[in-house]
């Protein structure tokens, strides 16, 4: 995923098109400090994007970032965050992980230690709230 240029703007584009197509007051994104290229590339769009139109709230979520160690210094602070109730989104939200097999089985076993939801990561996302933070930029 790129972090600037033609493309990123294309993408960053697209995401303003679609919300402005469904009315959204909410974008939702990775985390900045998730441990993953795309998922900061993706964070970074909807950055942009919340830059472009103010009306928008940007909202993160980590996925990775429950896997950095408590150590583990990030920039601004401790982040602020609201848990919201997804219980009537959780059996979506299970069908579109499961749609991820890249991500929850060896379907790539080229790289023994790429990305994989174990089950103690799919049983984190399996629960009827979510949580999302108010990024810092």
């Amino acid at each position: 995923m790129p972090f600037s240029g033609a493309a990123f703007d294309s993408a960053m584009c697209s995401i303003l098109d679609v919300a402005r197509a469904v009315s959204a007051g909410t974008l939702l994104a990775t985390w900045r400090h998730d441990p993953h290229c795309d998922h900061q590339a993706t964070h970074a769009m909807a950055a942009a994007a919340v830059r472009r139109d103010p009306r928008l709230l940007h909202l993160a979520y980590p996925v990775w970032g429950h896997t950095l160690p408590a150590q583990t210094s990030v920039p601004g602070g401790a982040p602020r965050g609201r848990r919201l109730d997804i219980a009537a989104q959780l059996p979506a939200k299970r069908r579109a992980i499961r749609a991820h097999r890249s991500q929850t089985t060896r379907l790539i076993d080229d790289d023994p230690d790429g990305f994989m939801l174990d089950d103690a990561m799919l049983a984190r996302f399996d629960r009827p709230f979510g949580i999302f933070l108010e990024p810092a930029s």
